[in-house]
């Protein structure tokens, strides 16, 4: 059977359910050859008159859709099941009357083959889905929103609400939402039924001015009016033909924008929004706040005259928005961190460098914003310091700016008192150049000094004399807090008595006694986790070929360390002095070990890998829609049927192998990305090698590859990729390079010659 969805010309839509076996108490009875029905508009735009009716000017073969459900069976409460349900089309007929009458036409496929005739096209309408000839016997159902369906025989109108049902907009000068918010209704009498349409709400049309000089994003705008209902939820009786007051009422309403487009200095854009009916008197006050992501507008306007926001009325309101971005009021009280007076809990990102690729500059922390993250951490100013936390604010971001301090380990002599006083000069002037910036959340002064010196003991106490001197300096000239990183809580507080708090580097297993140490030493400040992630590269227990090469575990396998390192490490102690923490590493790493140990992204292709998916529901508090794909683990990458942990030796310029056994929850299509590289530490900044593999026939899951000719360690990498989601997982293989893979079992006839001793 053909099914008609598309709607044409006008699109306003009837919904309607088949005959109920049980009639509810609250439904009527109806009248004979009457029936209303409830109707909500998908495009009202063009169609919005200027009195209180809905009058729609129909022409010859616009089209009208109605919806119906099967009887005896549960009603739908997805959105698109409604969509999908089988719809009929309502063809124009010609008239001068106002509203046009029109008449029902059947127009399905099966029965225009079964040449099956009908007297009327009213009684071809009741046949299909009616009760018999005598009337239109249906219950009425209007979703108040489309996935919450009213009772039949009650319509539920449901106005803006920030709290409780909220009033959505998907963007700029986008009308598609309203169809959740306002009821329309008609009358069928007889079978020539004339349907006339009444919004039930009256609809507010804003104008966003930005009389800003930089560009913004509208998150959302609310209405306060003193003295009036304005939203709520309302019931609407569909056979009596009239409507309750507010069962909920409210003086105010959010609409909330979702994905809006940026609004450039001078620019405009309009937004939406349908409110329950409402009088004010002179002298009476209208407050108006727009949220953008740089900030927020308010303006309070007192009424010259009476004004009544009747039904079907569109009101023009014109919002000359300007944005004057100022540092938010950080404070930590109560072992609590508090931005402009609110409990703020850190959801951060660690991001490294520039993050370049051979596409350029990967911005990963606008990935990071759309999963939920609120800070990123920065290790360091360049030239382009200023630029970025301009564009970290635009997108309604904070930033951790760390201030790089010269490390003892690296070199830097704490007894050259010009290297010191030079430094602190410098450090100073950053300080000087980025004060009162609106992305700045917190100043981190230093990171891991003590981490390659073999503890807190070991550092010359000039280090912390310095760091405490900025510190000092930053809480004379700025507002916001100061932490130094560490790896370990020590006894920091009496070397750096002026921090506001103190951030800890730390990976698993470790980072799981990281609160229990604090406690013990009696650190009287509050704590963030500043780094976290699975068993570092550096970890004695992390397995290794007997050459000393990392067996690395899987993406799949990580995000799950990960998920319990959050839970267990962060959310557990979140009322116990944790202020959050900062996920290592959003981004892909350009040096370490092993360059793809705590990658969160694919460096080539932007693929996110699973710790993504994690970190997004752990943020969030929403399961993710669709997954990356998963390899289990290491030993799901075999060469040659071996497994990284067997110390896997392949003769140069050889032929082997690969096997990755990797699967897609979401049943999406997977396809497998390869690359060997040398196996060797790679220096900041320094980038993976883009090397395509040598690959003899097919690429997938399964390949066979040629074996570097030159000698040594490498390591073998492949993505298992969902191309359509933009997600993959990862799993690496460490092997060696030799003449020829020798072992006990070898034929001796494999052994090549070598001297010959005569005796």
């Amino acid at each position: 059977m053909k099914r008609i969805i598309t709607l044409l010309t006008c699109s306003v839509l009837v919904i309607i359910t088949s005959s109920c076996q049980k009639r509810p108490e609250e439904m009527p009875e109806n009248k004979k050859n009457t029936q209303d029905y409830v109707l909500y508009a998908e495009d009202i735009m063009t169609k919005t008159a200027t009195d209180a009716s809905f009058n729609v000017n129909w022409v010859e073969g616009d089209n009208l859709a109605v919806y119906t459900w099967t009887d005896g069976t549960d009603l739908p409460t997805d959105a698109a099941v409604w969509r999908s349900a089988n719809p009929v089309n309502f063809v124009a007929e010609p008239g001068e009357a106002t509203p046009r009458p029109f008449g029902l036409s059947e127009t399905d496929d099966v029965n225009s083959l079964a040449e099956t005739s009908y007297s009327d096209r009213l009684m071809a309408f009741r046949t299909r889905f009616g009760d018999g000839a005598s009337s239109l016997n249906w219950g009425v159902i209007y979703p108040g929103k489309m996935s919450n369906a009213s009772r039949p025989g009650m319509g539920i109108v449901v106005f803006g609400d920030g709290t409780k049902v909220r009033s959505r907009q998907n963007g700029n000068d986008n009308m598609d939402h309203l169809a959740y918010q306002d009821v329309l209704w008609g009358t069928a009498t007889g079978t020539a039924p004339t349907i006339g349409m009444k919004h039930l709400g009256t609809m507010m049309v804003y104008t966003v001015n930005n009389a800003s000089s930089t560009e913004f994003t509208v998150t959302s705008i609310k209405i306060v009016v003193n003295g009036a209902n304005i939203g709520g939820e309302f019931r609407f009786n569909v056979f009596g033909g009239s409507f309750d007051s507010c069962m909920t009422p409210l003086h105010e309403c959010t609409l909330w924008v979702e994905n809006g487009s940026a609004i450039p200095a001078g620019g405009l854009a309009k937004f939406y929004q349908v409110l329950a009916p409402f009088a004010l008197s002179a002298g009476k006050k209208i407050t108006m706040t727009v949220e953008t992501d740089k900030g927020s507008w308010s303006k309070e306007m007192m009424l010259d005259s009476d004004k009544t926001f009747e039904s079907g009325k569109k009101n023009n309101v014109i919002l000359p928005v300007k944005i004057t971005q100022v540092a938010p009021q950080v404070e930590i009280r109560n072992n609590k961190l508090l931005v402009n007076g609110t409990e703020f809990f850190v959801k951060g990102v660690a991001v490294n460098g520039d993050n370049k690729d051979s596409d350029g500059k990967q911005e990963f922390w606008k990935e990071a914003k759309a999963s939920g993250a609120n800070v990123v951490r920065i290790y360091g100013a360049n030239s382009q310091a200023k630029e970025m936390l301009d564009e970290m604010a635009r997108n309604g971001l904070y930033v951790c700016f760390g201030l790089n301090v010269g490390r003892q380990c690296n070199g830097f002599d704490y007894d050259d008192i010009v290297a010191r006083q030079n430094q602190i000069a410098e450090l100073k002037n950053i300080v000087n150049n980025l004060k009162g910036h609106p992305a700045i959340l917190m100043w981190c002064i230093g990171n891991e000094l003590e981490g390659e010196v073999g503890g807190l003991q070991n550092v010359n106490n000039n280090v912390w004399d310095d760091i405490n001197e900025i510190s000092k300096y930053i809480h004379e000239n700025d507002s916001r807090p100061t932490t130094v990183a560490i790896c370990w809580p020590w006894n920091i507080i009496a070397k750096v008595p002026d921090i506001d708090f103190i951030s800890i580097n730390q990976y698993s297993p470790d980072v799981y006694n990281v609160h229990n140490a604090i406690n013990s030493l009696g650190v009287n400040k509050p704590y963030v986790i500043s780094e976290f992630g699975p068993r570092g590269t550096w970890d004695k227990n992390v397995p290794t070929t007997e050459w000393g090469g990392l067996i690395e575990d899987s993406g799949t396998k990580k995000s799950k360390e990960y998920r319990k390192i959050y839970n267990e490490c962060v959310l557990a102690h979140k009322n116990e002095g944790c202020l959050g923490s900062f996920v290592f590493l959003w981004g892909y790493q350009s040096h370490g070990a092993v360059q793809t140990w705590y990658a969160m992204y694919d460096q080539f292709h932007k693929y996110s890998l699973p710790s993504v998916d994690v970190m997004t529901e752990l943020w969030s508090g929403i399961a993710v829609s669709n997954h990356a794909p998963v390899i289990e683990g290491y030993e799901c990458l075999t060469v040659n049927g071996m497994t990284a942990d067997q110390s896997v030796k392949l003769k140069r310029g050889g032929i082997a192998e690969a096997i990755v056994v990797a699967s897609d929850s979401d049943d999406d299509a997977v396809t497998y990305s390869w690359k060997i590289i040398e196996d060797k530490r790679l220096s900041a900044g320094t980038l993976m090698p883009n090397n395509p593999i040598s690959v003899i026939g097919d690429v997938g899951n399964i390949i066979k590859f040629k074996v570097p000719e030159k000698s040594g360690s490498y390591r073998l990498i492949v993505w298992a990729e969902d191309v359509a989601n933009n997600k993959a997982d990862m799993a690496s293989f460490p092997f060696y390079v030799t003449d020829a893979p020798y072992s006990h079992y070898d034929d001796i006839n494999r052994w090549d010659d070598g001297n010959s001793l005569n005796f």
